[in-house]
């Protein structure tokens, strides 16, 4: 039985201020099953965009004018 690899990620927007890592968990034997370090990197830059999709939207605050 395999374990997890722990990704942190953070969300870069450019503005001052402290950041908010978040995490997630990869199957060892998701990235064992990957032929090349360039299918690990896309397995893990994929698995964090769908992470970011599913944690981080936009709320609008204000809106002046007509």
């Amino acid at each position: 039985m395999g374990g997890k690899v722990k990704i942190t990620w953070q969300v870069d927007d450019g503005y001052c201020g402290g950041s908010r890592p978040q995490y997630l968990y990869i199957d060892d034997d998701e990235l064992s099953s990957c032929e090349t370090e360039e299918e690990k990197e896309n397995l893990i830059t994929e698995s964090i965009q769908e992470d970011f999709e599913q944690v981080a939207t936009w709320i609008e605050i204000n809106r002046e004018g007509n």
